[in-house]
């Protein structure tokens, strides 16, 4: 199956204020994703179909990004899938979709970090 790498460019958001109602950004097929801040980003998967994220930022001032995904549209509340492996960095994650569905993915910078989420459905 060929898969297209859909570039998506994103105003870059302060940290100054606490979001508590955040709203997933739709991806169709795959995508590179930058910006700074707590964002969260959907993608519709099919049962099968092999799931990639890899998460690169600008190292600066010690600041860190980290990402997780799962079922729930929820920031706050969501759980992590059970299924799928982290590289040993936490970097990248891969998994085999169980069932068909949204799948919400949740990056985290501190205290801002200018990163890239890649996400490859094939």
């Amino acid at each position: 199956m060929k898969f297209s790498w859909v570039l998506v460019v994103l105003l870059l958001c302060g940290l100054t204020r606490a979001q508590t109602n955040m709203s997933a950004k739709r991806i169709l097929g795959s995508a590179i994703i930058g910006g700074e801040s707590h964002d969260a980003y959907v993608i519709k998967a099919l049962k099968g179909q092999i799931l990639t994220l890899q998460l690169t930022w600008k190292l600066e001032n010690k600041n860190s990004a980290s990402f997780s995904i799962s079922r729930s549209a929820s920031f706050f509340s969501a759980e992590p899938v059970k299924f799928g492996r982290f590289s040993s960095k936490q970097t990248r994650w891969v998994g085999k979709i169980p069932a068909s569905g949204d799948y919400f993915m949740f990056v985290v910078a501190h205290s801002t970090a200018e990163y890239r989420l890649w996400v490859k459905l094939q």
